[in-house]
């Protein structure tokens, strides 16, 4: 089996190696030592070994690496390169090497150790390119040197005698490494060390992304001890004229728009971010776009980390992902897709019985032949057998055999940048694919690559694949920033059309249905591909936009590959807590893939940054099989939306005169579509524009807003002002908000009604003008009084006042608020009266009654005669007891009514009951004195000159 990275395709590595996974007998390092040490010439320069690892100077690792090397080659020179690679950080050790090694002379041996899959399934390796020796972990450390040089010839590391003994499980840097550079610098040739291989793991995280015509993305791989930010995007990827052009670059959150081509070009002293000076400069790959100064700099200022995304171009969200979560359900997955996982306990498990890793292909000619008993639909491996089992070539006989008893067994197979195969040893990868290629299928996805030299087939062993009931390509077609959403079910590659691993195993396993896929497209411009009785959609390049059902490793049922096998030899686990019968298997899909810890790459989906490439082949099996893909909207649909969303925003903005009411209706609004959206995107599976829509409405309704703030609203705004001049706050309020809707309501209101003690006889006595400037400072007084207390004047009666309470305060007392308004505004002529006197002005003198009852509260009117106002009876009564004052030589009398809500804190005196004009029954009233105690009641109640209390 074979798996690559760097071309996107998956799978399990299974090499060519013997029964024991080894390549003959272990021979002791000491012996080895001795004869590579008689090997070196004094006449030769000494070899040249480099160490790059994440290991530190604090530790004894690096001392360990270096003292075997010498062990065994007293004559190499050793250069470390660096030990202080983050921990685990492979892209920015994959970066130094970049760096540094074109500056060695040609025979130095790179020795790299960041390997956070040591113990597993990952292999070791060694590359021969540009004339040099590079040594490490198969994780993709070397994946610069695959991309820039050319005629790279891998090895897979599996002499097992070049290792120290015993080997440690988590130091391969001390145990294989080191022993493997030390016997190469005797001149020991590469392939004495291991067998030539042509699927090394490239991270496709190093490699730049075309997303759309003009955004690249790509990532920040290092940050240096000046605070240079090292980027993945290369210089030409940028436009030709990026430094004068509106060329941006994102990197994490921050985003830069000046640029500068050197240190000595930024200001010194400028710590603006994300501009020229911010405290970093960024490469690409070899341009200085911008200066800095230190790493404390970048992190401080910036806030830059190695790994930050870098775009040349916006940020795309990914909302459809979200919506992917929120709807995930796995108990919707389709129980018939089964997954025989080699994971962690597997390999812990297999060990001791197989060998190290790769086993033997017998192992997988077992499996095969035993779930086959089960007769299974399909049996589908997520790798590919290429090269021979030299070691024991009976073995590839049997597998072979048995997959052609089978008729039901799926293999993978991939296309890989041609330069990965060198100088082409190998007959294996010669074959012609056409062989494979789908009858009558001319569309697909196609293959693209930026290599010139195309793509080489990675096919299975011969009579391996003529045995298998057909093959599948593993390749696959990340979305920006590798993740993976869409898969084809066809590839394209110079006009023939493959079909992928998960449309092959469901086309074998649904022999019923004759055929292939076959394209439609709808009158709504949408594409479908068509197979029997199901129908999925695709897009324009054919591709299924998946829908996926849950967490990875947690939508379909995993069988662990070790209990399978205690299944099979039943006899050799007899602790086994469960086995798994061949009948189990019955008309199941069963993949067989591997989620061990270095034995993938994790490809990441919408629901998991790190899963096992097999999920992606799972989840498109499922929805070929059931035929619920994720349907986009057409183009012509998006574009609709929007502009109804842009409509509606409009809309309420011209019909509703509330700004709150319409931002309320707008909020409303877009969560109604944002939960329908999600709720249609679960249950239907259907993808319509999110976020766009949500940013139109807001958009929309901003701009509506604009618009009526600086035309109609100025006019509002001048007549809010003029009201505010006559009438409270409140009432301006209400009446811009309700303006259309102010045609009379019954409520219940307190009523006060005030006048001016004998102001005829003032008029006749004072000078017009002395007259009016008295009043006019009064009246003010009163109602600023009024408008503290939140009540409203209604209107100026000559001298007196009618205002209420409660019309826009519905939760609040508005008896005691119009109560303590009054007894605020006796005192208040107190104060004017004392301040007349200073002006030779005599004394006034007011009386205030107080009622609460339910009264006519709108438009009063018609016509161009309209009046906003109270009435009814109520407000006849406030009159009334108001002139009472004069009878009982009182300031402020209220009704009972009132009295009845002012609660204890009042403190009142009773009248009596009073029969007052247009009144039947009497009427209880009561004096307010404030909340201070009352004078005792008069001796009697008759005819008084009008009383003059209130004035000093």
């Amino acid at each position: 089996m074979t798996r690559r990275h760097g071309d996107k395709a998956s799978g399990l590595r299974v090499s060519a190696v013997g029964p024991n996974g080894l390549a003959g007998p272990i021979e002791s390092v000491s012996s080895t030592a001795r004869r590579r040490r008689a090997a070196v010439s004094p006449d030769l320069s000494p070899p040249l070994i480099t160490l790059l690892s994440d290991f530190g100077t604090s530790d004894y690792f690096v001392a360990a690496m270096k003292g075997v090397i010498l062990s065994l080659n007293p004559a190499a020179q050793i250069i470390d390169l660096t030990h202080q690679i983050p921990p685990q950080d492979i892209c920015a050790a994959a970066f130094t090497l970049l760096a540094a090694y074109p500056s060695f002379p040609a025979g130095t041996i790179h020795v790299a150790v960041v390997d956070p899959g040591v113990g597993s399934a990952r292999r070791p390796i060694l590359a021969a390119a540009g004339g040099q020796l590079f040594v490490g972990p198969d994780n993709g450390i070397f994946s610069y040197i695959f991309e820039t040089e050319k005629n790279v010839r891998v090895f897979q590391l599996n002499r097992e005698k070049y290792y120290q003994q015993p080997l440690s499980a988590t130091f391969h840097g001390r145990d294989v490494f080191a022993p493997v550079a030390a016997a190469l610098s005797t001149g020991l040739a590469p392939n004495k060390l291991g067998e030539r291989i042509v699927d090394p793991v490239t991270l496709r995280a190093l490699v730049p992304e075309q997303v759309g015509k003009r955004k690249v993305r790509g990532r920040l791989l290092h940050i240096d001890h000046f605070g240079n930010c090292i980027t993945s995007l290369k210089p030409e990827q940028l436009p030709a004229d990026w430094l004068e052009s509106g060329f941006r670059l994102t990197v994490g959150r921050k985003t830069v728009k000046r640029f500068c081509r050197c240190f000595s070009d930024g200001d010194a002293g400028d710590d603006r971010r994300g501009e020229r000076g911010s405290g970093a400069e960024v490469r690409f790959r070899s341009a200085v776009v911008i200066g800095g100064r230190d790493r404390g700099v970048v992190r401080r200022t910036i806030q830059l980390h190695v790994g930050d995304g870098v775009d040349r171009g916006i940020r795309v969200r990914r909302v459809c992902d979200r919506r992917a979560r929120w709807t995930a359900r796995p108990e919707t997955a389709d129980p018939r897709i089964v997954i025989i996982d080699i994971d962690n306990a597997s390999f812990d498990e297999l060990q001791s019985k197989l060998g190290r890793w790769p086993w033997p292909r017998q192992v997988w000619t077992e499996i095969v032949r035993y779930v086959s008993k089960g007769q299974p639909s399909a049996i589908v491996f997520d790798a590919a057998f290429t090269g021979e089992q030299k070691e024991a070539p009976a073995m590839d006989d049997d597998f072979a055999r048995v997959l052609q008893s089978s008729g039901k067994t799926v293999l993978g197979f991939s296309f890989l940048p041609a330069k990965l195969f060198g100088e082409r040893q190998s007959g294996a990868v010669l074959q012609d694919p056409s062989n494979y290629a789908e009858a009558g299928a001319r569309f697909g996805s196609e293959l693209k690559t930026d290599e010139k030299e195309g793509w080489t087939p990675s096919l299975p062993l011969d009579k391996l694949a003529r045995a298998s009931a057909g093959l599948g390509l593993i390749n696959s077609t990340p979305d920006e920033g590798g993740m993976i959403r869409r898969e084809p079910v066809y590839f394209a590659y110079q006009g023939r059309a493959y079909q992928t691993l998960g449309a092959k195993a469901i086309q074998v396993a649904t022999p019923e249905t004759k055929g292939g896929w076959t394209l439609q497209t709808s009158w709504l411009r949408t594409r479908s591909l068509v197979r029997g009785g199901n129908s999925v959609p695709v897009d324009s390049e054919g591709r299924v936009l998946m829908f996926w059902h849950g967490k990875s490793l947690e939508t379909y049922e995993r069988v662990p590959l070790w209990k399978v096998i205690c299944s099979i030899y039943s006899d050799q686990c007899p602790n086994v807590d469960r086995r798994y019968p061949a009948e189990y298997f019955r008309a199941r899909i069963v993949l067989v893939g591997a989620s061990a810890a270095g034995s993938y790459e994790p490809r990441p989906t919408p629901m998991d940054p790190q899963p096992p490439g097999f999920i992606a082949h799972a989840t498109l099996m499922d929805n070929l099989l059931n035929g619920e893909a994720m349907r986009e909207a057409p183009a012509w649909l998006a574009v609709v939306l929007i502009l109804l969303v842009a409509v509606f925003g409009g809309v309420v903005q011209w019909k509703q005169s509330s700004f709150r009411m319409g931002v309320l209706l707008v909020t409303g609004a877009s969560i109604v579509f944002f939960a329908g959206n999600v709720a249609l995107f679960g249950a239907s599976h259907f993808v319509l524009p999110l976020i766009v829509p949500c940013i139109t409405l807001a958009a929309s309704y901003s701009g509506a807003s604009t618009a009526r703030y600086v035309t109609t609203g100025r006019e509002l705004r001048q007549t809010r002002g003029v009201l505010e001049r006559y009438v409270a706050p409140q009432l301006v309020k209400y009446v811009m908000a309700n303006i259309e809707r102010l045609n009379g309501d019954k409520r219940e209101l307190t009523i006060l009604m005030s006048d001016v003690r004998n102001f005829t006889t003032m008029t006749e006595k004072s000078e017009p003008m002395e007259l009016i400037a008295l009043l006019d400072d009064y009246l003010a007084a009163m109602t600023e009084i009024i408008f503290k207390y939140n009540g409203i004047v209604d209107k100026f009666i000559g001298d007196g006042i009618l205002a209420y309470w409660g019309a826009f305060t519905p939760d609040h007392n508005h008896a005691q608020e119009a109560s303590q308004a009054a007894l605020e505004m006796i005192e208040k002529v107190k104060e004017l009266n004392a301040h007349w006197a200073t002006q030779g002005k005599g004394p006034i003198a007011i009386g205030i009654g107080v009622n609460t009852g339910s009264v006519i509260f709108g438009n009063i009117g018609r016509g161009k005669k309209i009046e906003f106002t109270v009435i009814g009876d109520p407000v006849n009564l406030a009159a009334r007891l108001e002139s009472l004052n004069k009878e009982f030589h009182t300031s402020i009398i209220v009704s009972e009514e009132t009295r009845n809500r002012l609660g204890k804190e009042a403190q009142v005196r009773a009248l009596g009951g009073v029969k007052v004009k247009g009144k039947t029954v009497e009427t209880t009233v009561y004096e307010l004195c404030g909340w201070d105690a009352c004078p005792p009641p008069p001796a009697t109640n008759s005819e008084a000159t009008p009383s003059l209390a209130n004035s000093q």
